[in-house]
């Protein structure tokens, strides 16, 4: 696939992705809900209804002019400053998911803005990293007493015939983290790639079928994250032959690149004491 082509797919599964799950937290983004909004910084802004679903209404526009518009670059312009109106007005809606769609969209507005074969290729290692980030904290993340003790012997437990053993078995809840490091290891060498992918995608499968097999209600967004992370892997990676060379990528002082590498290596590790989010 063409790098032009990769990115048309990218910016479909972005925008779509992002429809999707505001439809699935329409509450989240919305004044007028059980709990306040908590702004950034001025716990004085609230824009009251109806005001506040015109802005929702207003950044599906912009997603919607932005796929129809496939080389215009100001649909990316207010899409971006839209949802990071939105993300400024409530803290809440600073989940993973939502700033690696405005990560992406930026990069999408790069790309418009020098739009040639050399700009899609380097924007799109940078989405690579940018993915490894997500991949690497999802991994460490496992390594946390909660999900050691809790979250994942929860998960398993409804898992028919196996699901008794492996959610008691620390030996298998410790090797999960390990197995998605061994993903982002395939993934940087352009020849383990494919072979990489599809372990990744029958990983994320296995964690929707325990999603499934419990008879508690899950979030949507849960589910929405383990059927679209793979699907978005597969268009940044698949039949790639550039290896992802990490110390060429971060060594340079542009905006993006260090933006990337505060809000998708660094300030994860926050998590452990208890001021990052960690869910999607």
């Amino acid at each position: 696939m063409k790098s032009i082509d990769r990115t048309r797919v990218l910016e479909l599964v972005i925008f779509g992705w992002t429809l999707l799950n505001i439809s699935l937290s329409a509450l989240l983004w919305i004044s007028d809900r059980a709990y306040p909004l908590t702004p950034l910084f001025f716990h004085a802004i609230v824009v009251p209804a109806p005001f506040d679903s015109l802005l929702v209404i207003s950044l599906i526009f912009f997603s919607l002019i932005a796929i129809v518009l496939p080389e215009n670059p100001k649909p990316i312009l207010l899409f971006l400053l839209n949802f990071g109106f939105l993300l400024f007005l409530d803290q809440s809606r600073l989940r993973p998911w939502t700033l690696l769609v405005f990560f992406f969209v930026i990069g999408f507005y790069l790309i418009r803005r020098r739009n040639n074969p050399a700009r899609h290729a380097s924007i799109h290692q940078l989405f690579r990293l940018l993915f490894i980030g997500v991949l690497l904290w999802s991994a460490l993340q496992k390594l946390h007493v909660s999900f050691i003790t809790e979250i994942a012997p929860h998960l398993f437990q409804y898992l028919p015939i196996i699901g008794d053993v492996i959610s008691t078995s620390l030996l298998f809840i410790f090797a999960l983290p390990l197995i998605e490091m061994s993903f982002i290891v395939g993934l940087i060498y352009a020849r383990t790639r494919n072979i990489t992918l599809i372990g990744f995608a029958l990983f994320h499968g296995f964690l929707l079928l325990a999603l499934a097999s419990s008879p508690e209600t899950q979030l949507p967004l849960y589910w929405s994250w383990q059927i679209l992370l793979p699907l978005l892997a597969f268009v940044l990676f698949w039949n790639t032959n550039e290896t992802l060379h990490v110390p060429s990528l971060t060594s340079s002082s542009h905006p993006y690149i260090l933006s990337i590498l505060l809000f998708f290596f660094l300030l994860p590790a926050l998590h452990f004491l208890g001021i990052w989010d960690s869910s999607p």
